[in-house]
């Protein structure tokens, strides 16, 4: 039997908390989606710095591919309080894509 889930990705930084650069987070959520058998249709990014405020633009972005693609799923890397409230009433099962920081570095666009 074949998969049909679809899903949307949704990565972030903010002044709060340190994590991983906008595109590990995406290509571990892309890894999680392709081990599941998700076909992701849509990536949505926030960033939160001084510089920078966060709207809810990719948030709206993220809830129109939900209703347009009819993704049934969300995967964030790791979601603090602050990305669980933005993505409170998403119609979609929100799934936290959880990897040890070892496995991360293979991710490292940095490197």
């Amino acid at each position: 039997m074949t998969n049909l889930t679809t899903a949307v990705t949704y990565a972030y930084t903010n002044m709060t908390e340190e994590r991983p650069t906008l595109m590990d987070q995406f290509n571990v959520c892309r890894e999680y989606a392709t081990e599941r058998g998700y076909t992701v249709v849509g990536e949505f990014n926030d960033i939160d710095e001084a510089d920078h405020r966060a709207t809810k633009d990719a948030v709206n972005a993220l809830y129109q591919a939900i209703i347009d693609e009819g993704a049934t799923v969300v995967l964030i890397y790791q979601p603090s309080s602050w990305a669980r409230k933005r993505l409170s009433e998403v119609d979609a099962m929100i799934e936290e894509v959880t990897i040890p920081p070892s496995a991360l570095e293979r991710h490292d666009s940095r490197t």
